[in-house]
């Protein structure tokens, strides 16, 4: 029996992050798109209605990640999982709530994601 792949969409403009969480992603039984800002990541909820999960990177080239999983939320419900370098405290972390479904902070750590994409897994 062929299990359907885990498919993860990674929204993040600098490459050298998206190859890390592509090559901590690889090993797992999922499937990998890319977006380097909002609008293509728009433009992926709309073209795939597989996507199982989004990692969102804060900071964008085009608009705010925050702005982005608003109007993805609207779009399709699909777990998001912001992500960001800023330094935020737990005020703000739990205004992130409101737009996403969880929050890691940069650098991420292998356990800690893979946990999380875990949850969503099931």
């Amino acid at each position: 029996m062929n299990k359907k792949k885990f498919k993860i969409l990674i929204v993040e403009d600098e490459a050298i992050n998206f190859l890390y969480l592509q090559r901590i992603l690889s090993d797992k039984n999922t499937t990998i798109l890319h977006a380097k800002n909002g609008k293509d990541a728009v433009n992926n909820i709309k073209k795939y209605n597989d996507i199982d999960c989004i990692l969102l990177d804060i900071k964008l080239p085009d608009k705010n990640g925050l702005e982005i999983a608003e109007e993805i939320k609207k779009i399709k419900n699909i777990p998001i999982i912001i992500q960001t370098a800023y330094d935020i405290n737990n005020y703000k972390r739990n205004n992130f709530t409101r737009y996403a479904d969880e929050f890691l902070s940069k650098p991420i750590m292998r356990d800690q994601l893979m946990k999380l994409i875990d949850k969503y897994k099931k």
